[in-house]
């Protein structure tokens, strides 16, 4: 069994779930996904991506689990293809879709220059 962990940098959509089944399936490791307290198989990504709210700032936890026939070489490359896949995914939506910038002033900021400015009270 094999374990990585990430923070995504983006939010994960029908389109990213649909792709990540399709990455899945070129392994023949059991891959897992543990999101918000839910685990769930990555192959069922395209049934359940909206519950997970996977969103700029999730940890995404991904288990890599062997059966009889796999073994640990297998074990890690499907684990270093799928989150390799799974940030590409994140970060191209990222990239559509840029944070918001933070303010640099608030309103009361700009109350206070207004002050100095103008005294105490304003104009009289």
């Amino acid at each position: 069994m094999y374990l990585d962990e990430f923070v995504a940098v983006g939010s994960l959509d029908a389109d990213g779930a649909e792709r990540l089944c399709w990455e899945c399936a070129k392994y023949s490791s059991r891959i897992f996904l543990v999101v918000n307290g839910r685990r769930v198989m990555a192959q069922n990504l395209p049934l359940c991506w909206d519950a997970l709210r996977i969103t700029r700032g999730t940890t995404v936890a991904v288990e890599v689990t062997g059966t009889r026939q796999t073994s640990d070489v297998e074990q890690q490359q499907a684990i270093a293809g799928f989150v390799d896949a799974f940030t590409a995914i994140l970060a191209e939506w990222a990239e559509k879709n840029p944070a918001p910038q933070p303010r640099n002033r608030t309103w009361l900021s700009g109350l206070r220059r207004f002050r100095r400015a103008h005294g105490r009270r304003g104009a009289e």
